[in-house]
């Protein structure tokens, strides 16, 4: 509750509060702070901040959709004070001259790191927010136990029984080249629904498709369009390091819930993403400042891209959703389900986020049963939440690529590399991965090393991976070149083996 001890109260409904000056400067600094909290300021990282509800803000290649959460500049203090607040002197005659604060006070106030009269603003959430103990709360506003804002702009109804939410769920995912491989989608969509739930980190989500035109960009969005009611900006590629630290940093200020980079081509990952998946931080100069700010990174990243090469580090930080099209041009199909699968998800979004929502709260409400898997470390809070009522809904473990290709990078015994480079020598022209395949499953005895591979359950993809992965590297004598192209897979030829 704010202290008013030094405020009068306004004599009328929506009139100001009135401040009394001259008075001791801690009193004026003290009292300013509950005046900025009166209208609508908060702190985040040493910052004061506000909620900008406005629709959207291009800052470069990134546009913020929705509400954002936004640094207060020093000239606008003054404004932030005077919308509240009345700052008079009484004259020697009796009368009243209004006062504006002084520089030394609005500067003490903007170059401070801590406020103890304000709250402290964790983040922004377009949800009713779900609390650990599986209670759904659709009230609006500033939530003090989570420190997070909640703005709802629909109605919601109640939470579902758990096998009918995800029947709702996975009837979305249907005309996807998923092969019915649901799990880490689904976990997808719970990550970006109850984000606000999970206190720790979340891992990145890949969508992963063999050609353009697959539906990767289609599922991505949805997902935020469950969580945020907003179809999401989308940023193009992926940036360098100096412009991903800004990226980042701009994007933990504004309090932004996901971060897409779409077609994403050669490389991903590298340290500056890597620390913020697993550290919930990022530190950056800010606002042209000297200083430096350091601030929550809570977004959830995603990906879409046609064969990616992630970092050995970003393996154990992604999971990968492939989609995986026999047709050649799969953008020209017309035999969906549902026509328009954006409208039709935006137009339902109540329905479809009280399903998610109505897992993970059932989950909750049980106590978080244990899916008996081995845990993901880096991702604690998400596993026990997250992949364990996907687990637990019978829908298989989300992790499974993770788990298959962290195992592939982390690997001490490299034969199996070694075998795969040795056994794509014996093709005399660049072939694609699944041209390969279809070769070395010809002839197995000739092809032992993609053999040995395929059996083993290695699919066209994942192969893929190994072939990005070992990009730039000499193994044992032998290098990948790789030929790129668009619209169609990548070839790849081994030189160096024979």
């Amino acid at each position: 509750m704010i202290s008013l001890d030094l405020l009068e109260k306004p004599n009328f409904a929506g009139g100001k509060f009135t401040f009394r000056m001259p008075q001791p400067f801690d009193d004026v600094l003290r009292t300013c702070e509950r005046v900025l909290a009166l209208s609508g300021v908060y702190q985040r990282g040493g910052r004061l901040v506000w909620i900008n509800q406005s629709p959207t803000q291009s800052d470069g290649d990134w546009e913020f959709c929705g509400p954002r959460i936004e640094p207060i500049h020093p000239l606008a203090l003054i404004g932030r004070l005077t919308e509240a607040c009345r700052f008079v002197q009484t004259t020697k005659k009796g009368g009243e001259i209004e006062r504006l604060p002084t520089a030394s006070v609005t500067n003490c106030l903007f170059n401070q790191k801590r406020f103890k009269h304000l709250q402290n603003l964790s983040g922004l959430q377009c949800q009713p927010l779900l609390r650990p103990n599986g209670d759904v709360l659709s009230r609006p506003g500033y939530d003090v136990e989570s420190g997070r804002f909640v703005i709802l702009n629909d109605s919601f109804g109640d939470v579902m029984d758990s096998s009918n939410a995800v029947t709702l769920l996975t009837e979305l995912l249907h005309q996807f080249p998923l092969d019915g491989n649901y799990a880490a989608v689904i976990a997808y969509f719970l990550t970006i629904a109850c984000r606000g739930t999970i206190q720790g980190q979340v891992p990145c989500f890949v969508f992963d498709g063999n050609r353009p035109g697959v539906g990767k960009g289609l599922l991505a969005r949805i997902g935020v369009i469950i969580g945020e009611g907003v179809a999401p900006p989308a940023y193009p590629g992926f940036p360098s390091n100096e412009e991903l630290r800004k990226l980042l940093t701009s994007v933990a200020m504004q309090g932004a819930s996901h971060l897409l980079f779409d077609n994403v081509s050669g490389l991903f990952g590298g340290p500056v993403l890597e620390a913020a998946l697993t550290s919930g931080t990022i530190t950056d100069r800010l606002l042209s400042k000297n200083d430096q700010v350091t601030l929550p990174f809570r977004s959830t990243v995603v990906c879409t891209s046609n064969g990616y090469q992630p970092t050995s580090d970003m393996v154990r930080r992604s999971i990968t959703i492939e989609l995986d099209s026999d047709n050649p041009t799969p953008h020209l199909r017309d035999d969906f389900e549902i026509d328009d699968l954006e409208a039709h998800v935006r137009d339902e979004r109540p329905l479809f986020l009280m399903a998610a929502i109505s897992i993970v709260s059932q989950h909750l409400k049980a106590g978080c049963p244990s899916h008996g898997l081995k845990p993901i470390g880096s991702f604690s809070d998400w596993d026990r939440i997250i992949r364990a009522a996907v687990v637990n809904a019978g829908l298989g473990d989300p992790c499974a690529s993770l788990i298959s290709q962290s195992q592939q990078v982390s690997s001490d015994e490299p034969s199996d590399v070694v075998d795969l480079l040795r056994d794509w020598c014996k093709f005399d022209e660049p072939l694609t991965v699944s041209d390969g395949l279809k070769l070395a499953k010809a002839n197995p005895h000739h092809f032992s090393g993609i053999s040995k591979l395929t059996d083993s359950g290695a699919t066209a993809h994942s192969i893929g991976t190994m072939f990005r992965q070992s990009l730039g590297r000499v193994v044992e004598g032998m290098s990948i070149t790789v030929i790129r192209h668009t619209g169609r897979p990548n070839q790849y030829s081994v030189e160096g083996g024979k």
